[in-house]
């Protein structure tokens, strides 16, 4: 029994390391959210509600969705070949610039500088941290167990969103953008000192020689080489590094129909829940005269679900349930959770929708497993960019297509009676994201792989169990596959 815990210890033991200073990052974003909403309207609107602060919201979101779209591939295939810490650290450090104008003033002026220096930090945050973390994950934990170490590191984010929250209700306005910025520049100095490179030495060196071979060798096939560890060679290096490089990504997702499932759920549902955030408050202000006080409730309820279900429901899911089915019930409780708001006749029905979102969360967890499963371990980085790069587009494209329609619907001569069709419109977009999980293949539980061989990393980059090194890895990612896939995937 002890021998089973303390498997798991070594084995879950690198996302712990990494969670701590993404829980700080996400509990000083969530502390300064509910009064950004309160600042951004105070300054632009003299009334609870104007179209002015959800445009202002929607345009800056849709800018810094392109961005990320472009950026999240490359920074993703880079870190393959030159290690995740540095990446994440030079992503990290630029949530810090928007909060410096906050913490100085909340003045129009500065609520402007705010707004564009946030969307130039968003193209490096929004989906670049989030597809190195996932590959970081990947790197260090076991397939086997990667659903479950998926699941504890956002059930860890949501206890920073947690902690956020109380402090939201705690911290007056005048202080929090000043707090906020003390946590972010602490979670980089902790991720400078503590966090360890995942990607070895003699790892990096050999990708980047042989990123140095692709871009010399002739394009023979549209696939490519099948990878030096015997993975299915899912992104050929040259292909990303060509200048191309996201045409050659678009099109790579287009010919694996799997991968492109895969996408394409990834970025209804990432349109979905965008198209209720992006609108979500500025609705509950117009309509119920929700402010601060309100969204920290709201925030806290939701933070609360998410680490149950996250650090309990899910991993204990996983002992009973496949993942699909997971999948399955996680959208199912996203799509009423939005529908719910959209149709919300008073302000307690607000409450109940944030607390039904308890099971949506495991959309996120269950994606990322699947998505790191289809790759190699030297292929994570580029995997996880490409779907978090989907996901940026569709980050982009629901505040420049929701956001208007919700103003619409929030001014005073709607087209028809309906505040809340902004946000059951981008609800719907889930509804179609649940047939076609439906339509992907049960993935059964991998072989089991020696949790040292992965866990064991040393701030220096190298591993303890180096005998093994270059064997190790996920099992045959194509054997889950449908048989008539396999040869799109593998050459």
């Amino acid at each position: 029994m002890m021998g089973r815990y303390r498997e798991a210890l070594i084995s879950y033991w690198p996302v712990f390391n990494l969670a701590l200073p993404y829980t700080l990052h996400i509990c000083a974003l969530v502390m300064a959210f509910p009064s950004i909403t309160d600042v951004v309207v105070s300054a632009l609107c003299k009334t609870d509600s104007c179209s002015q602060a959800i445009y202002l919201s929607g345009l800056t979101g849709t800018i810094s969705g392109i961005g990320t779209m472009v950026l999240t591939p490359i920074i993703g295939a880079y870190s393959d070949d030159y290690g995740r810490k540095w990446l994440l650290l030079l992503c990290w450090s630029t949530s810090v610039l928007p909060f410096v104008a906050l913490a100085y003033s909340t003045s129009l002026s500065s609520v402007y500088i705010y707004y564009g220096v946030r969307t130039l930090s968003n193209m490096m945050t929004d989906g670049p941290v989030g597809a190195l973390t996932l590959a970081y994950v990947a790197d260090v934990v076991p397939q086997e167990k990667r659903a479950t170490a998926f699941s504890l590191l956002m059930g860890s984010l949501s206890g920073g969103l947690l902690t956020g929250t109380v402090a939201s209700r705690l911290i007056p306005t005048v202080y929090i953008f000043k707090v906020s910025l003390c946590l972010l520049i602490l979670a980089v100095i902790y991720m400078a000192i503590c966090l360890p490179e995942s990607r070895p030495k003699h790892k990096l060196l050999a990708a980047r020689e042989q990123a140095a071979a692709d871009l010399e060798e002739p394009l023979t096939s549209a696939e490519g080489p099948a990878t030096s560890s015997g993975g299915p060679p899912l992104l050929a290096p040259r292909l990303l590094r060509s200048k191309s490089q996201v045409g050659e990504s678009i099109r790579f997702v287009r010919r694996s129909p799997l991968l492109f499932k895969v996408s394409l759920l990834a970025f209804l549902m990432s349109f979905s829940v965008n198209g209720i955030d992006g609108t979500l408050f500025y609705f509950l202000k117009a309509i119920f005269h929700f402010s601060k006080d309100q969204f920290s409730e709201i925030i806290l309820i939701v933070g609360i679900g998410s680490m149950l279900a996250q650090l309990v429901l899910l991993p204990l899911g996983l002992h009973y349930l496949r993942q699909k089915t997971l999948l399955l019930i996680g959208i199912t409780f996203s799509c009423v959770h939005g529908y719910l708001y959209a149709f919300a006749w008073a302000p307690w029905v607000a409450y109940v929708s944030a607390g039904t979102a308890t099971l949506s969360f495991f959309v996120s967890p269950t994606v990322g497993s699947l998505v790191s499963s289809l790759g190699s371990p030297d292929e994570q980085g580029k995997l996880q960019g490409i779907v978090t790069g989907v996901r940026s587009l569709a980050s982009a494209l629901a505040p420049a297509i929701i956001n208007p329609i919700a103003a619409a619907f929030l001014s005073p001569n709607p087209p028809f009676a309906f505040p809340g069709f902004g946000i059951a419109f981008g609800a719907s977009f889930g509804i179609i994201a649940f047939f076609l999980a439906w339509t992907l293949p049960s993935l059964p539980p991998p072989v089991p792989v020696n949790a040292s061989d992965y866990a064991s990393v040393s701030p220096d980059g190298k591993r303890s169990a180096d005998r093994n090194a270059d064997t190790v890895g996920p099992v045959d990612a194509t054997l889950w596959i449908p048989e008539e896939e396999r040869d799109i995937i593998r050459p």
